[in-house]
């Protein structure tokens, strides 16, 4: 097991640790030459020293307001956008940090010059030793690709959110970003961190999964997993329940270059000729391209992305509607919680559809009618041949 101090150096590691040693920081070589430890030590230090310069270059905003709930914002606004499910009160309403925007930190808050660099030699200390503890030699070379950049952040981020925790004794952080560089500077200085997916979780390591005080996730399935995994308090978002439904079909697009037009095709037809009006939302990140906007034109359905409704969730709660379509999608995941029939459909090219289903923790497989495998059950369903809550139960229970 890897102490917390350390999990920053593997953050991002994209396989499990093959052999950790905890004791005696000599007692193994390091798989890098001399010369890359030098290169590496002098780019952390010169990045560190060109933060340092820049501090005296920007301005502290006296009228920047902290308070004691924190958002790190990791790269887009969709990651944090969960946080209306777990803060509900208004007036505790959290401060934004672009964890990664060091001018927009710097505007925040100064740092004391022998306090970036007493940091910054127990980094180097933290990120050799563990070096010196792993022997695979693949997962050293990932670690030494970004190493600089990630020693020096790391640095600057630690001291950053020492600060705050000093001038903020009772603050705690939210994230969407998961296993960042951010999640163990906030960690390590001491501010409690809940990890707020945006999206079904994939198999984690536990040796490089932050020690975050609790950690939110979509169904019942994930939390049952992470409990086994690692030793972290988790909830599963609570969602509102679909009674009464209407006659609609709202299909969730993949991103750019995962959705299968020939299938939402048939897709459409079907539905349409059973009366269904067909909605569309498009993925909140990829937006959309020609072959999309061409798509939508030639089938001439509806589509739904209104600005305020910006998560699936939301948008199933205001359609109301029987059926939920998408490709490996957390729209469908959250489609069966609200007691509404998730459709999965598959997308080109096909070995990517499976190995992104492959992945997850949730079961799509089983949770899903499958558009492929299961027509007739569809069918039977259109024809009201089959009560649509015995689907519900079958697919809840299977």
């Amino acid at each position: 097991m890897v102490s917390d101090k350390y999990r920053w150096v593997i953050c991002g590691v994209s396989k499990p640790l093959v052999q950790y040693n905890d004791a005696n920081y000599c007692s193994n070589a390091y798989s890098c030459s001399f010369f890359s430890i030098l290169i590496i030590v002098l780019l952390s230090l010169l990045r560190v020293i060109v933060y340092a310069v820049k501090m005296f270059f920007i301005k502290v905003d006296d009228n920047y307001v902290i308070n004691n709930n924190l958002i790190l914002e990791v790269d887009r606004e969709y990651r944090h956008r969960n946080i209306n499910k777990v803060i509900i009160d208004d007036s505790l309403k959290p401060t934004l940090i672009r964890v990664f925007d060091l001018t927009s930190l710097m505007k925040i808050q100064s740092i004391s010059i022998v306090s970036l660099f007493v940091q910054f030699f127990y980094s180097m200390n933290e990120f050799f030793y563990m070096m010196s503890s792993i022997s695979n030699d693949e997962i050293k070379l990932n670690i030494l690709k970004n190493a600089s950049v990630h020693i020096s952040s790391y640095t600057y981020l630690v001291c950053f959110f020492k600060n705050i925790k000093s001038e903020y004794p009772r603050c705690k952080s939210f994230t969407g970003g998961g296993e960042t560089l951010a999640s163990n500077a906030v960690i390590s200085a001491g501010i409690d961190c809940t990890y707020i997916t945006h999206g079904l979780i994939e198999e984690i390591y536990p040796d490089a999964f932050p020690r975050f005080s609790s950690v939110y996730l979509y169904s019942k399935e994930e939390k049952k997993y992470l409990d086994k995994v690692v030793n972290i308090k988790s909830y599963v978002y609570t969602y509102d329940s679909i009674t009464l439904r209407n006659t609609s079909v709202l299909i969730f697009l993949g991103p750019t270059g995962c959705n299968n037009y020939a299938i939402l095709s048939r897709v459409v037809k079907l539905f349409k000729k059973f009366k269904y009006k067909i909605f569309i939302k498009r993925h909140p990140v990829t937006g959309c391209d020609n072959w999309q906007d061409n798509w939508i034109d030639s089938i001439n359905i509806e589509i739904f992305d209104y600005d305020q409704v910006y998560d699936a969730s939301a948008a199933i709660t205001s359609l109301k509607p029987s059926f939920v379509v998408g490709s490996v999608s957390t729209s469908l995941c959250e489609s069966l919680q609200m007691g509404v029939i998730p459709i999965d459909i598959q997308y080109s090219p096909v070995n990517k559809y499976q190995f992104q289903k492959d992945i997850l923790i949730y079961p799509i497989d089983r949770k899903c009618v499958s558009w492929e495998l299961e027509q007739s059950l569809i069918n039977s369903l259109l024809l009201a041949d089959i009560s649509y809550n015995d689907v519900i139960n079958l697919l809840e229970n299977r």
